[in-house]
């Protein structure tokens, strides 16, 4: 798998995922150029809000993590506040007073994105970013170019002038999301947040369903209908993602990262974990030669099969199942975890 670049580095698509490999590389002193067909980062996300997980699998802080890579991104929330329903709306809040819960940025061409962010830190070390270019996926090394196929869709509300605390809202359950998870989150500026719905594609439903089904939680969930309170979205999108565990992310001589090898996660499908962890261990395999199936086995598939299989038990699940667990722990716990204790049953439940 080693080879010698006597040039530069070639990376198809300037999303987290190919620009964390390009600031690996650049750090440690190798050329990379970054080909984008778009004229701007940020691709497909148009101001959209994104959660970066900092608990679970995954150990330890993780902006803390990706610094120790050198890669060095600043969120625009630290969320210390996770708010859980069941179906019939049983609910408990996760807190924490040290580490954040979740990390939340921005994503799209913002001046402050984190896709913004990673290309200022990239061209600033000398990395070539090549906007409105098309290259032949031949011509390069490392593919970050998105999702490869779709298997999440996803359809959110965008809202300018809404009330919402600082907290993750999620919303377990069949009723509003075939994929049994909906979810509110705070934006960056004031009155800002999105709540958004999913889907697996194997699971038939249009994007047109997800609308309609999003809009029906919003107007017969009290909390939802009291975050909205009679607003109408500024904006409405859609999404789709690629979850799809790969043998290998090394073919034809290529590098595959971020959705373009399939990594997501299966839960919450914020997959900035994966995108900039499979960015940085393709560079580190360019740079010490080490097989890259085995760095990103060893580091990245206990967590990505960990979520698979709770994804696929909740998926199996029926929604008085989940109204059972959440009595369950509401009874043993209160309504108020610590993270510590929502960690020590996470894997259980």
């Amino acid at each position: 798998m080693k080879k010698k670049y006597e040039k530069s580095v070639k990376i198809l698509g300037a999303g987290v995922s190919g620009l964390s490999a390009a600031i690996t590389l650049a750090w440690n002193g190798i050329e990379a150029e970054v080909f984008e067909k778009q004229p701007h980062v940020g691709g497909r996300f148009i101001r959209d809000f994104q959660g970066l997980q900092n608990y679970g699998y995954f150990k330890g802080d993780q902006i803390q993590e990706f610094e120790k890579m050198r890669i060095r991104i600043k969120p625009y929330m630290h969320l210390k506040r996770a708010i859980r329903f069941s179906p019939s709306l049983f609910n408990f809040e996760v807190v924490t007073k040290k580490i954040p819960i979740f990390y939340l940025v921005v994503r799209g061409k913002d001046a402050n994105s984190l896709d913004s962010q990673l290309a200022e830190t990239a061209i600033d070390l000398g990395v070539k970013v090549h906007y409105n270019s098309k290259i032949n996926k031949n011509a390069v090394d490392i593919i970050a170019t998105g999702p490869h196929k779709a298997t999440i869709l996803a359809y959110g509300f965008y809202y300018n002038d809404i009330n919402i605390e600082d907290a993750t809202y999620m919303f377990l359950g069949s009723r509003y999301s075939p994929g049994k998870y909906l979810f509110a989150i705070p934006g960056e500026e004031k009155g800002e947040a999105v709540i958004v719905t999913s889907c697996g594609v194997d699971q038939g439903i249009t994007y047109t369903r997800l609308k309609k089904l999003l809009q029906k939680a919003i107007d017969e969930i009290p909390t939802l209908k009291d975050i909205v309170d009679g607003s109408n979205p500024a904006r409405e999108f859609k999404h789709f993602g690629c979850l799809d565990i790969p043998n290998s992310a090394y073919r034809d001589g290529k590098y595959f990262v971020g959705e373009a090898g399939g990594f997501q996660d299966a839960i919450a499908y914020f997959g900035i974990r994966y995108a900039i962890n499979t960015g940085y261990l393709a560079a580190q395999s360019i740079i010490t030669g080490k097989n890259y199936d085995t760095l990103w086995k060893e580091a990245l598939k206990p967590s990505l099969e960990f979520e698979a299989k709770r994804a696929w038990k909740y998926g199996k699940m029926m929604d008085k199942d989940l109204d059972n667990m959440f009595q369950f722990i509401i009874k043993k716990y209160g309504p108020e975890l610590s993270l510590e204790e929502y960690l020590s049953i996470r894997g259980k439940i």
